[in-house]
């Protein structure tokens, strides 16, 4: 778990809520139901990584209901990566082959 990036996640997720309005109730609620981990990631206090299938707003992202707000589905998508762990070696090593592409 990279807490620096979990960190600089958590922040920029927290943002793209922020400057995001008009949302669906139940996407405005993700918010709420993720505060309590932006908040942890942001001041240290997460050691352990989370089951991507634990962290609040999985059924969301996973239902492509994040598709109209890019923004907040990328934010999203790479908080849940780092709060879950991160890229391990494997995934790290495909995408740098993607990147030289």
């Amino acid at each position: 778990m990279n807490i620096n990036e979990l960190v600089k996640s958590a922040k920029a997720l927290e943002v793209c809520f922020q400057k995001t309005g008009n949302l669906p109730a139940k996407i405005a609620g993700l918010y709420g139901d993720l505060k309590p981990y932006i908040e942890k990631s942001k001041n240290g206090e997460l050691d352990a990584p989370m089951a991507k299938s634990k962290v609040p707003g999985a059924h969301l992202f996973n239902d492509g209901e994040l598709r109209p707000y890019p923004d907040l589905e990328r934010a999203y998508a790479r908080f849940r990566m780092q709060l879950s762990g991160g890229l391990s070696k494997k995934q790290e090593k495909v995408l740098e082959e993607i990147r030289r592409m």
